[in-house]
């Protein structure tokens, strides 16, 4: 079995020459994700970058959402199309060094949600030519943009603390217009499914909003997670929340909106920030543990299934068949 892939009962690996010399230069980790975890790879090729946070994959172009000093706090963009070897592209530079959280990319737009005095929390990029990306709108938002989603040419922020769920229409990215706003604690992460949207309110848990009219959203439920919420996903009627050191991965039934309900749980080592979901199993980011695979088959009762050894301090990964894309903290984009 490769050293970088850890068995539930196998200790951490700690002295491998060979591993801790691709530890040490590694940025950004795609792991192989075959239909059985015992196919998956260790590194296979890196890029350095120094803040990776977010991330999206679309073809063989990977947008990572940069916010270390590095190489200045950006949207730095590659080709990934021979994973062992990605090649740095292009990249957008944050007005006024505003921190780069998170990235969505649709058709030649890229969306990003940032933060800082001079910055707008929404950016959106042409990367229609990946060597030159090009700001072609924003807008002001309060607090802290986190994370986003964008739906039907409609983004939807979570803006942090002060910030709120901020719902937004880019039909014209040059001119982005508010639709509306709902009131939240702390947004770190949102999913929308269905004309609901989910929001990780970490210390408030799990919001469940009605975005049917996104003029006048109103809140449909909400629920404690066990630990501060930040990362979220929903498939069908099952939530999955990312949350704090007590409460890890957390599953939930949400197919009554207006009293969702805990079904499992599973105490990850560190702080649980991001989660995908792939058939049967959850990918987590669970910073300084780097990823999990969990088995999310029966939702009441989780296990897992490997441990995706990172350098760095896992934020967040996109999974594009055969690979997952991880940004991995200071130690930015990597490849297993």
């Amino acid at each position: 079995m490769p050293s970088c892939i850890v068995r539930p009962d196998t200790p951490h690996p700690t002295n491998q020459p060979a591993r801790l010399a691709r530890t040490l230069a590694a940025c950004l980790t795609l792991f192989t994700i075959a239909t059985a975890p015992t196919h998956a790879q260790c590194v296979i090729g890196d890029y350095a970058t120094s803040g990776a946070g977010g991330v999206a994959v679309v073809g063989s172009t990977t947008y990572i959402a940069d916010a270390g000093n590095n190489n200045g706090r950006r949207l730095a963009i590659f080709d990934t199309s021979n994973p062992e070897s990605p090649a740095f592209l292009g990249a957008w530079l944050a007005e006024g060094g505003g921190f780069v959280n998170d990235v969505v990319v649709v058709g030649d737009t890229a969306f990003i949600a940032s933060r800082g005095s001079y910055v707008d929390g929404l950016s959106i990029v042409d990367v229609s030519d990946p060597t030159a990306p090009v700001k072609i709108g924003g807008y002001s938002i309060p607090g802290s943009p986190r994370r986003l989603t964008v739906v039907n040419n409609i983004a939807y922020v979570a803006a942090g603390l002060y910030g709120d769920l901020q719902i937004i229409d880019v039909s014209n990215p040059a001119a982005p217009l508010l639709l509306g706003v709902q009131d939240t604690y702390w947004a770190m992460d949102v999913a929308v499914a269905d004309n609901i949207a989910y929001v990780a309110d970490r210390g408030g848990g799990l919001k469940i909003i009605d975005v049917n009219d996104p003029a006048s959203p109103f809140l449909l439920g909400s629920i404690w997670t066990l630990d501060a919420a930040y990362g979220v996903a929903v498939v069908g009627s099952i939530a999955y929340v990312a949350t704090d050191l007590n409460g890890g991965l957390v599953t939930l039934d949400v197919s009554d909106p207006t009293s969702p309900q805990i079904l499992g749980s599973y105490d990850t080592p560190h702080y649980a920030v991001d989660v995908v979901v792939e058939g049967s199993l959850a990918y987590v980011a669970d910073s300084f543990t780097g990823l999990l695979a969990i088995d999310v088959s029966d939702p009441t009762s989780l296990s897992l299934e490997y441990r995706y050894d990172t350098p760095g301090s896992a934020k967040a990964s996109v999974l594009a068949d055969p690979y997952a894309y991880v940004a991995d903290g200071n130690n930015g984009l990597q490849i297993i």
